[in-house]
Formats: C-alpha cells, structure tokens, sequence
C-alpha cells in the first residue's frame, strides 16, 4: 500500500500523462491506495483523493460519478478541517469548469486565503476574478482588474501564465465592444504579465475591433 506522499506522486504523475486512457488508469490506482490509507483511519487521505477525483478526465462529464466522489470526498474533508480552503477552492473550480458560476462564487466566498502558499493564493484571486468578469463583464470589473493587478505585482517570482483569465478576457472581448476604460483595463493586466509577452491582453482587444 502506497502511503500519503507516495500516492500524491502516483497523481503528479499521472497529471502528465498524455494518454488519457492511461492517465485514468493511472488517477484510478492513486485513488485506490487512498481508499486503503482512509480505510485504516488516515484522514488527510480525504483531501488527495478528492483531488485525485478532480484531476480524473471524466470529471467534467455530465452527472459523472467522478464529479459525485469529487464532491463527496472534498465536503468530508473540509468537515474535518483538513485542508479545507483549498477544497473550497477546487469545488470552485469545479463549479466555474461546468459554467455554474453561483456555486464558483459561492466556495470562492468560503475560502480562507491566508491558509495557503502565495501561489494558491494567486490561483484563488485570479477565479474569482474570472467568475466576476464571467458573470458582469469586463466593463463591471475594472476595480477588481486593478486589485488582482496590485496584487499580481506585489509577487516578484510570479510568473504563471493566467490561463484561465486569458481564456475569459477572449471570450468576453469577442462577444461585446470595449470601452477604453476596459481597454486600460488590459493594459494594467500586460503590466503584471511580461511573462505573455508585449501587449498580449490589448493585442486581443485590437484585434476584435478595438474600443466602442
């Protein structure tokens, strides 16, 4: 039987497995060494499983029981306290994966961001600002845009790409014209990211046709 950190590297490198088949197989022995570990009274099991079940590719599948166990082990582990913001904070990742963005921010309202490293805090920050911007717009967002900035520059060594903030930036550029409040906006966000490269965000913006 694995123990805890022997089955947190089973699901690291599972996660880089390109195959999906085997990446599920992979997830799914992780899974069934926690099983054994909560089996014999080990409750910091209940955090990495739930995370295993989150990293399983059938996760996001409509009414899958990955997405059932995700929840089931999340919610237990957060009941004892173990690791509970960042089972907030995948639960909320979760939620804004299949588009429920009320629960998003619901979990994302329950996280206590003190509790975790810089990184995850960055995380943290970076989906609820995605959540905002998904729910009212770039236009309706700008303060929280100028807060994640501050916060973004205030991190020197962090150089992350902010996937999921490009992806919601281009979505909502692609869908409604810009005001050049909002296309200041993108330019705040270039300043944070050099790592994108030279005017990545007002680039998108200049390309669907610029401000209204």
């Amino acid at each position: 039987m694995m123990n805890l950190d022997e089955a947190w590297d089973c699901i690291d490198s599972a996660n880089l497995i390109a195959d999906t088949r085997d990446r599920k197989c992979a997830i799914e022995n992780a899974i069934v060494h926690l099983r054994r570990l909560i089996g014999i009274g080990d409750i910091r099991a209940w955090y990495p499983i739930g995370y295993a079940y989150y990293c399983h590719p059938d996760r996001q599948v409509f009414g899958s029981q990955q997405a059932s166990e995700m929840t089931k082990c999340f919610s237990t582990s957060i009941q004892l306290n173990v690791e509970a913001s960042l089972c907030r904070l995948y639960l909320a990742y979760h939620f804004y994966d299949i588009r429920d963005l009320i629960q998003s921010e619901h979990h994302l309202g329950l996280v206590r961001s003190q509790d975790m490293d810089d990184t995850m805090q960055m995380r943290y920050k970076e989906l609820r600002l995605c959540v905002n911007i998904s729910r009212n717009g770039i236009e309706e967002s700008i303060n929280d845009i100028s807060s994640y900035v501050d916060d973004i520059k205030a991190l020197y060594e962090y150089v992350i790409p902010p996937l999921n903030l490009m992806n919601v930036v281009e979505t909502e550029v692609n869908s409604r014209p810009l005001s050049s409040r909002s296309i200041d906006a993108l330019r705040k966000l270039d300043s944070a990211f050099p790592v994108l490269g030279k005017s990545w965000f007002t680039q998108l913006a200049s390309g669907a046709g610029g401000k209204s």
